[in-house]
């Protein structure tokens, strides 16, 4: 069992649902969906949490607050504006800090590494495959 299923399993536990409800309160998800114009996905919600940032194995992941400089939107927003041909379907989820790699997710829940100036490369079929995937 993932981390990811882990946390699912404890949310059930604790009386929570893990279909669209979630801990994030839901104006920062419905705020980040309409900057970005697209939908977040349910495991990256539950994921992040009411986090604005989280460091999960030496790795950042991006926070769905509006207001923050290291959050998704802010990192996905600055990315289509400065790489032409940054896929709009898709939101920054972590910026790795080499070589301005980032990992960007598309609404379905699909994880891709994204090398600036390039199209993504499709490296996992949900977030927490690719969550198991970090080395610490």
């Amino acid at each position: 069992m993932g981390i990811f299923d882990f946390l699912l399993k404890k949310i059930d536990k604790q009386g929570g649902s893990t279909k669209r409800k979630t801990s994030v309160k839901k104006s920062c998800r419905e705020k980040a969906e309409y900057e970005l114009g697209l939908l977040i996905s349910d495991d990256y919600v539950h994921f992040i949490g009411e986090k604005k940032h989280l460091w999960y194995k030496g790795d950042l992941f991006l926070g769905l607050h509006k207001k923050d400089n290291l959050g998704s939107i802010k990192a996905t927003k600055d990315a289509r504006q400065s790489w032409e041909g940054f896929p709009m379907n898709m939101y920054v989820i972590s910026l790795l800090g080499i070589d301005g790699i980032m990992i960007l997710q598309d609404s379905s829940g699909k994880v891709y590494e994204y090398f600036p100036q390039n199209k993504p490369h499709y490296i996992f079929n949900n977030l927490n495959t690719y969550l198991n995937s970090i080395k610490e």
